[in-house]
């Protein structure tokens, strides 16, 4: 596809597996890749690459914005807090990092 339609751009995908996979044809191709909707922390730092740009925030972000806002109003004291996450292969590590920001949010 990229170069038999002599395809300049890629843009999309909101599974992160998928998206990591593109990811990696990009560079390999030096094409660009907008990714637009995957957001597993997987995707960032030593995955990424200079031709991937992310457009959307990550899940740990998202976490750590609305646990601030939810200790910045008292509203985490002597609260339990529950992770929904999809049953996909690299959905199987997320809730560590965000049940690890919440604890430390609820107990400052």
């Amino acid at each position: 596809m990229l170069e038999q339609d002599g395809v300049a751009v890629l843009m999309g995908e909101i599974n992160s597996a998928s998206a990591l996979t593109i990811m990696q044809v990009a560079a390999r191709n030096k094409k660009l890749f907008m990714q637009i909707g995957a957001r597993s922390d997987a995707l960032r730092g030593k995955n990424c690459n200079k031709y991937t740009f992310h457009v959307d925030i990550p899940s740990t972000v998202m976490v750590n914005a609305v646990g601030k806002a939810l200790v910045r109003d008292n509203m985490m004291k002597d609260k339990k807090f529950y992770t929904l996450t999809a049953t996909t292969s690299s959905a199987m590590t997320l809730p560590a990092r965000p049940n690890r920001s919440l604890t430390l949010m609820a107990a400052s």
